[in-house]
């Protein structure tokens, strides 16, 4: 027998219900098994799908998924659940214009939610851990379908997590940055082997608008190209504040404007890192599910 249940297609990382990263929120998700969360996942086709449900140790519980697999910490979804969660609460800013909640995500991790009046969300992320550096330019370079001389060879290829391992790559600048070409396959086995979800190739910039742009490929999980991507954010700026590369305790990072899905995430350093960002609701939206 199907069941409709109403979906909320949040873009998360901007105020422009064309841009940003899709996110479906499923409020009412407590009823819904791991195996099911994956499958209206992949029904709905963006890289995460989001499934709010009660807590007893937190505020709220946030599931993520992919259309392949639950992910246990996802940055724009968890400014898509937000967004979507405070829309059904009128009163919700009632007493305060800054309100923490606590999140338990799938693992159960516990993380700390900053919701703001004017929209703006804020997570702070899990402990930064600095991982390998001893990568091969030039094997880097050849998944990307760029030179060795691309990478930027001041900074080193690292691996770096805030909640989810990414591997860090430096780029020369932007016109580097715009002509990779993945190879998404030989991507998805690299990242298998060094467990790592997802490479973030990025160049720094003295635009006044922003700080650092990048694009993140994380095929193991089913994602070729993700438009924004939070976690990933909260690695580069830990990395770039590591080297001693950022000279300021918050930066903006722009992502996704090259596929007509751009936004800004903004990364406050420390430790833990934090980030944060606006979202808008495309539309509300009934699928079937069986």
């Amino acid at each position: 027998m199907k069941t409709s249940i109403k979906v909320s297609i949040v873009r998360s990382f901007t105020h422009n219900p064309n841009q940003g990263n899709p996110a479906g929120v499923v409020i009412d998700g407590h009823s819904f098994s791991d195996q099911k969360i994956v499958q209206v996942a992949a029904k709905l086709g963006y890289s995460e799908s989001v499934f709010v449900r009660p807590s007893s140790r937190a505020d709220v519980k946030v599931i993520f998924s992919s259309p392949t697999r639950l992910i246990n910490l996802c940055g724009h979804g968890t400014v898509a659940a937000f967004h979507a969660w405070i829309a059904g609460q009128p009163d919700f800013f009632s007493k305060e214009r800054v309100v923490s909640k606590t999140m338990e995500t799938w693992r159960g991790d516990i993380l700390q939610i900053l919701c703001h009046s004017n929209g703006k969300i804020e997570m702070f992320q899990k402990q930064t851990e600095y991982g390998a550096t001893a990568f091969d330019p030039a094997e880097v370079a050849r998944l990307l379908r760029l030179r060795k001389e691309d990478i930027c060879h001041q900074l080193p290829i690292q691996m770096v997590s805030t909640g989810t391992p990414k591997l860090i790559i430096p780029l020369k600048d932007r016109d580097r940055l715009f002509q990779i070409h993945p190879d998404f396959p030989e991507i998805a086995r690299f990242c298998e082997k060094h467990d790592c979800y997802g490479f973030y190739p990025f160049y720094q910039t003295n635009h006044p608008d922003f700080d650092a742009e990048a694009r993140q490929f994380n095929p193991r999980m089913g994602i070729d190209e993700d438009p924004v991507t939070g976690v990933a954010a909260a690695a580069l700026g830990a990395y770039l504040c590591a080297h001693r590369k950022l000279k300021k305790d918050q930066m903006i990072v722009r992502q996704g404007y090259h596929m007509n899905r751009g936004g800004e995430i903004y990364v406050t350093v420390g430790q833990p890192m934090k980030i944060g960002g606006y979202a808008v609701t495309e539309k509300v939206m009934g699928i079937c599910v069986f």
